[in-house]
């Protein structure tokens, strides 16, 4: 790999990551801005037409901690291609990130499985075989993305010391911190995808 292809590819990573969590805490709609809290107030009643839909998935996430630490898996190269498959809920009868909703299963997507594709995308993106011809524009989008949901979610957790002057080969192991369950959600996925597949062999 040439020298400033990998300083590219270097700039791309520190590019997304510098800009933080975003996209967790306001969300346009219709020219309204809505206060992401994530508050769960029970089944309420959509008819799941046009704009009539909640701005949540309707479940109720309990917290979990989450010991952030380097890892071996979901590197750069080929090795890894089925970790971020089943991270992205792809597959055979997978759920795809997407879930259906109301009574006539509305699909949508999950934002946690969305920003899953973009990271997954980018990290194909340093790989030789990445499809450069076409893919610029798919880049591109996850860039503004990612950039866009870490500016929104603001995330001011206290990290200790010079994350630039750390060697992460030595020192794997970072901050633990609370987290809402993201198991839950892939159990929500995964059951609407299997609902929706049983449904589908009815008909």
């Amino acid at each position: 790999m040439a020298p400033l292809d990998a300083l590219f590819r270097c700039f791309i990573i520190v590019h997304v990551l510098a800009n933080g969590w975003i996209v967790m805490t306001m969300i346009h709609r219709g020219g309204v801005v809505v206060d992401l809290g994530y508050p769960y107030s029970g089944v309420q009643n959509y008819s799941y037409i046009g704009v009539d839909y909640p701005v949540w998935l309707p479940i109720e996430l309990e917290t979990v901690e989450m010991s952030f630490s380097e890892t071996a898996r979901y590197s750069l190269d080929s090795s890894d291609t089925f970790d971020w498959l089943v991270l992205q809920g792809l597959g055979l009868g997978g759920h795809q990130g997407f879930i259906r909703l109301g009574p006539d299963s509305r699909l949508f997507a999950v934002a946690m499985f969305h920003e899953l594709h973009c990271i997954s995308n980018l990290a194909q993106a340093f790989t030789p075989q990445y499809p450069r011809n076409h893919s610029h524009h798919h880049v591109q989008h996850c860039l503004s993305y990612l950039r866009q949901l870490f500016l929104c979610g603001a995330d001011v957790t206290l990290e200790p010391g010079d994350f630039l002057a750390r060697n992460y080969t030595i020192d794997t192991s970072g901050i633990t911190r609370n987290c809402r369950d993201w198991s839950m959600v892939f159990a929500e996925a995964e059951a609407s995808a299997a609902q929706w597949t049983a449904h589908s062999l009815r008909r």
